[in-house]
């Protein structure tokens, strides 16, 4: 192989771990964001909810779809 071949071959690696690294590793990490982003909120909603009605002073119709 030639010093071509090889300065191809170090660009070419470079480009696909360039696709690797914003590609599936970001969307996997957006996926598990999300994922947790929705857990969390399902789960502590109601610790937060008593003082945000109170900081609020809510009195709505929509307060009783909650």
């Amino acid at each position: 192989m030639t010093i071509l071949d090889f300065i191809l071959l170090i660009t070419l690696f470079g480009f696909l771990w360039f696709g690797f690294w914003f590609g599936l590793i970001h969307a996997i990490g957006g996926l598990v964001g999300t994922v947790a982003g929705a857990w969390l909120a399902g789960h502590f909603y109601s610790v937060l909810a008593g003082p945000l009605e109170q900081l609020f002073n809510y009195q709505g119709p929509w307060l009783k779809l909650a």
